[in-house]
């Protein structure tokens, strides 16, 4: 019997464009986007099309990606 979580994230699609329109907000480069979340190029294009998942320590790293000095890193753009 397997067991399913409850909480598990289902729409990976909405979720990567959202961030793919909030780096675009602040004219942010996937290239430098993916410096500041710590992954690479590819994997930032797989999570805005919504073709992979990302880690909680990943998600954890996207906020604070769009900060801007005197800003709060969970006021999205």
């Amino acid at each position: 019997m397997s067991r399913v979580n409850r909480f598990e994230y289902k729409d990976w699609k909405g979720f990567g464009s959202r961030v793919k329109r909030c780096r675009e907000q602040i004219n942010m480069t996937k290239e430098r986007f993916a410096e500041e979340i710590g992954r690479s190029e590819n994997f930032v294009a797989e999570i805005e099309k919504g073709n992979t998942s990302c880690s909680v320590h990943t998600l954890h790293k996207i906020p604070y990606s769009y900060q801007r000095p005197g800003q709060s890193p969970f006021r999205m753009p």
